[in-house]
């Protein structure tokens, strides 16, 4: 008798979340969404991978709550708290939960994880691009990103190894698209650096696309060398040198330089952004000047564009 496939829970179904399912269900894995409003049915359509995929994913039942193998959270940082609370119901106990939000989220993670320790927590970044072309339809930007996640801080050594469903999902991927990292707080604390350059300034000033921060090389050093500086701040010395990095970091813009940057177009649309998990992180801290003007001004302007 053939064993049913194991289903994934995605919490979110913007971007992210829908290049995560079609992802999975190439891999033959059962998926199911959680929006706003808790379980949604979702049709769209997803350009990546060399094909059309036509996404038609049905609301989670009462029954499949039971069945739910891992759970993956794509949602922005300061949905994240929140979401958590209202839908962790859904989540079995004992199935591995995967943040993939960006930014500082670690110590939203380490007070849901302490109140919530019957669930496998992980923390991961997504080095992929993905554009919502019009309403429901999504295209992969990236020729090569990553899904990659870890055990979370404060994990118990049981749970720091992978359990069985993240086994086989990696096992299943020919691609390196889903990856299991040891050393995943590395690359967490990486990705938060790159966002805080790139999605600050490109909000700040209106940059439509990542391309266009190779323009103005002296901002962006001296907005690279404060943001390196706050990560020491924050989490102690980095693993890398502040030059590898650096040339990481414009090596990122360049090959992403065509790409629309998300966080200006959340300012340009007047939506809440992640700068609070991003550069307003300096707030109150000595020495800091171009990073605090950048959080001011995102700030500022999503209040313009707010107001009646």
């Amino acid at each position: 008798m053939t064993n049913p496939p194991k289903s994934c829970l995605i919490i979110g179904n913007g971007a992210i979340g829908t290049a995560i399912t079609c992802r999975l269900q190439m891999l033959g894995f059962r998926t199911s969404f959680i929006g706003r409003r808790g379980p949604i049915y979702v049709k769209s359509r997803f350009e990546g991978w060399g094909k059309t995929t036509y996404l038609e994913v049905e609301p989670l039942s009462q029954t499949d709550v039971s069945k739910v193998d891992i759970a993956f959270v794509t949602l922005k940082a300061y949905d994240l708290h929140g979401a958590l609370m209202r839908y962790i119901s859904y989540i079995p106990l004992g199935v591995p939960i995967v943040i993939l939000s960006n930014g500082a989220v670690e110590g939203v993670l380490a007070q849901v994880s302490t109140q919530h320790s019957d669930y496998i927590w992980r923390i991961g970044v997504c080095t992929f691009g993905v554009s919502k072309i019009s309403s429901d339809i999504y295209q992969l930007k990236s020729s090569s990103g990553s899904a990659s996640w870890g055990a979370a801080p404060g994990q118990k050594r049981s749970e720091c190894e992978m359990t069985p469903i993240e086994r086989s999902i990696i096992q299943k991927e020919p691609q390196d698209f889903f990856q299991w990292d040891d050393n995943i707080i590395d690359k967490v604390r990486l990705k938060w650096l790159s966002n805080v350059v790139i999605n600050s300034l490109c909000a700040a000033n209106e940059l439509p696309k990542n391309g266009l921060l190779l323009q103005d090389m002296n901002t962006l050093t001296a907005t690279f060398n404060e943001a390196y500086r706050l990560g020491q701040e924050l989490w102690g010395g980095w693993n890398h040198t502040s030059d590898n990095i650096f040339k990481e970091l414009v090596g990122l813009i360049s090959s992403t330089s065509e790409n629309e940057n998300s966080m200006a177009r959340d300012v340009r649309l007047g939506q809440r952004t992640e700068n609070e998990y991003l550069a307003k992180l300096c707030e109150n801290k000595r020495g800091y000047q171009i990073l605090p003007k950048l959080s001011k001004s995102i700030e500022s302007k999503k209040k313009v564009l707010r107001r009646p």
